[in-house]
């Protein structure tokens, strides 16, 4: 009783905030991309943190992630677009403006772990 009990203060303070903003946009994860072989830890050697989609998913709001950049390795960097409750179609809507305006370039496949490590 006491996790639904958080989970509708959350929703509840994010729906206050999206009185004053249609999106929010948020980092995919706080972290670039690990190598397959790190795990699930943060470049610190740290667990790492829970996803930044975490809080948008127990408030079942409409999000996604769409890939906006790389570090200076060349590993992928994310965006997050979350909108209000039952506004998907705003949540896409700015997703496909941002990809015209700013289409993405993949990465080349071959930045090593020296290389990943300079970009952290």
């Amino acid at each position: 009783m006491n996790a639904e009990a958080a989970r509708i203060e959350l929703v509840q303070a994010l729906a206050q905030l999206h009185t004053q903003f249609d999106v929010l946009l948020t980092p995919t994860s706080a972290y670039p991309a690990p190598l397959a072989s790190a795990g699930l830890t943060a470049p610190s050697g740290e667990p790492a943190p829970p996803s930044l989609a975490a809080p948008f998913s127990l408030t079942r709001q409409p999000a996604l992630s769409i890939p906006c950049g790389t570090t200076r390795a060349g590993l992928p960097i994310g965006l997050q677009i979350v909108g209000r409750h039952f506004e998907d179609a705003t949540v896409l809507a700015v997703a496909r403006a941002y990809e015209h305006f700013q289409p993405f370039q993949p990465p080349p496949l071959h930045a090593s772990r020296a290389s990943i490590a300079d970009s952290l």
